[in-house]
């Protein structure tokens, strides 16, 4: 997405919502700035431009982020310390926040704003001190929403993170003794509601707030109202695959139809004891006594610029030399860009992009459109094709591409791509036919890359989905062992970056889940069998449950084949039909349903 699509989209959420200037950056930036950013002129800093996006209902799940080597570190820094959080090391995550304190940035609003959330979590948690945890969580909020009241809570602009901590906030006043909390709950859920349209910032608040006023009502003795939130908590959880908060509402939702209905109860257990199965399984403390509040759930994709910068010079085959002679630009210039050590300037990194023809820019969606509905549009199309639901996922492809300009290299890579699977689906073209437009599709964007370069770069979502099918092909013309290197070289290209590979979740996924089972084919049983704990650990890092139920269920398949059946395997195969069942993959589901009945001629469930 480019500057002026970035700014346009701000503009245009923030007309269509009515949201005022000064109340959209209240507290986070000018309003000289924020008119800069829509006109196109200038893109604030990272944690900037992802506040603003969020006050304005979206997140920057769909996102691809390009950048600096110091953002990147303190993006970093932040998530080493909720790891130390989750972990109990509070003593590392406090010296974490100190080496936070001392940073540059840290006067900044959004910075202060998270130190002082991270203060609060470790005095209540750490040292037991619940109204000191209270004080750091009203100075958080009141750092970027001056004169918050919580009830007239529908008149100020909020964005996820300052959700996320005004539910904290509201759950440190509960344990103070302040009753009559649940008077605000038909105004926090009618709030969250109406602002956060995307369905993933939807799904990881919502389960925030239903998991305080489910306990409030429990409290209460409303077992019913309790019931109604946890019900549509959980449809909204599982609907996007997001296993944040998920066991805490699971818990009280038990409890509930334990009273209510013992069917419903009984069917709801046999999931709950699957997914803490899993957590136990690989070393994760399935937590359920209280809910990881200040937590959030980020699919976005993060590269760094010296990164990238590297490795498209090295694409060329050009020195850094050379390329400083041809754009006139100092050589240490460009190392220093390289190594990480300088943020290039606007004017020198527009020059190195153009260069490269570099596509990405600072901030990049999927595709460029003028309308953000029609990235939620695309984001279901990739869900249909992952659930195997590709009539649906065609309908909906044909009336986004409608609506597409193909003068953008990523939406006519996006339109090469789609017309392709579909178009060999249908019966249209041969195999060899669909391999050769998606390597067209692919040059749209990597035009110097060969497969064996694909190690040394971090591809996006949608060229990793086409190098997939381009290696998938492969296999289905009996060429396995090409399909195997392909796939390889993609995932290292993941892991020899200096970005985790939970920043590029999605990707990473479908090619372990892939690879894994090309190894099983060619009965390399212990290397598919470490692809898919990989997976499984990374679901379980990123808090995200769509495909695991498929891990698990494609493991014990490759298990079966190494040491033969075993009477473990019927429990383990229903341990997957029930995080399958829970996941809502239906089609796998049916699948699993059939083999286990033919196997064991016993119905699983």
């Amino acid at each position: 997405m480019k500057k002026k699509e970035l700014g346009k989209q701000i503009r245009y959420l923030r007309q269509k919502k009515n949201i005022e200037p000064e109340k959209l950056c209240l507290g986070v930036c000018s309003t000289n700035t924020l008119d800069r950013l829509e006109r196109g002129e200038r893109l604030p800093d990272y944690f900037v431009m992802e506040r603003i996006l969020e006050r304005t209902g979206k997140s920057m799940n769909k996102m691809e982020v390009l950048t600096d080597w110091d953002a990147y570190k303190i993006y970093y820094l932040r998530e080493m310390i909720e790891t130390d959080l989750d972990d109990g090391e509070y003593k590392s995550a406090a010296e974490g926040i100190l080496y936070y304190e001392g940073l540059e940035a840290a006067g900044q609003a959004l910075h202060r704003q998270y130190i002082c959330k991270i203060k609060a979590i470790l005095a209540e948690e750490h040292y037991g001190n619940t109204e000191e945890s209270c004080e750091y969580l009203e100075k958080a909020v009141l750092c970027t929403l001056p004169g918050f009241q919580l009830g007239i809570i529908g008149d100020h602009i909020m964005g996820e993170e300052e959700m996320t901590l005004i539910l904290m906030w509201l759950e440190q006043k509960i344990r103070l003794g302040e009753t009559g909390m649940t008077r605000y709950g038909e105004k926090i859920f009618d709030y969250i509601r109406r602002t956060f349209d995307d369905e993933e910032s939807l799904a990881n608040i919502y389960g925030k707030a239903a998991w305080i006023f489910m306990r409030e009502y429990v409290r209460e003795g409303k077992w019913v109202e309790t019931a109604g939130i946890g019900i549509r908590a959980m449809e909204i959880l599982t609907s996007n695959g997001m296993l944040l908060n998920l066991p805490q509402i699971m818990e009280l939702l038990l409890g509930c139809y334990e009273k209510l209905d013992r069917e419903a109860y009984g069917a709801l257990k046999a999931e709950r004891d699957s997914l803490k199965w899993v957590y136990e399984t690989y070393g994760k403390e399935y937590e359920t006594g209280r809910g990881r509040l200040w937590k959030n759930c980020h699919r976005k994709g993060i590269y760094l610029i010296p990164e990238v910068m590297r490795q498209e010079r090295k694409l060329t085959g050009k020195s850094q030399e050379r390329v400083a002679v041809e754009l006139g630009i100092d050589q240490k210039t460009i190392s220093r860009i390289e190594n990480g050590r300088y943020k290039p300037k606007r004017e020198t990194f527009r020059k190195l992009r153009e260069y490269y023809g570099i596509e990405m820019d600072i901030c990049n969606a999927c595709l460029t459109v003028e309308d953000f509905e029609l990235l939620e549009w695309e984001r279901d199309i990739a869900r249909e094709v992952f659930y195997r639901r590709y009539d649906e996922a065609e309908r909906l492809y044909c009336k986004l591409k409608d609506k597409l300009d193909l003068g953008y290299n990523n939406n006519r890579q996006y339109c090469l791509y789609f017309d392709a699977l579909f178009d060999e689906r249908n019966g249209n073209i041969t195999k060899e036919e669909l391999l050769q437009q998606c390597e067209k599709a692919f040059t749209v964007t990597r035009r110097n890359c060969r497969w064996e370069d694909l190690s040394c770069v971090v591809l996006n979502r949608i060229e990793t989905s086409i190098m997939n099918v381009i290696a998938k092909t492969y296999g289905r013309i009996d060429h396995k062992e090409k399909e195997i290197y392909i796939l390889e070289q993609v995932l290292r290209g993941f892991e020899n970056s200096r970005v985790d590979v939970r920043y590029h979740y999605a990707s990473v996924a479908l090619i372990y889940v892939h690879l894994a089972g090309k190894y099983e084919e060619s009965d390399q049983f212990d290397r598919a069998i470490d692809m898919y704990e990989n997976g499984i650990r990374l679901c379980l890092r990123c808090e995200r449950g769509d495909i695991l139920g498929k891990y698990i269920l494609e493991k014990i398949y490759t298990e079966t084949r190494k040491n033969g059946e075993r009477e473990a395997n019927k429990n383990l195969y229903r341990q997957a039909y029930q995080l399958l069942k829970l996941m809502k993959m239906k089609s796998l589901k049916e699948k699993l349903e059939k083999f286990y009945h033919n196997k064991y001629n016993k119905n699983i469930n």
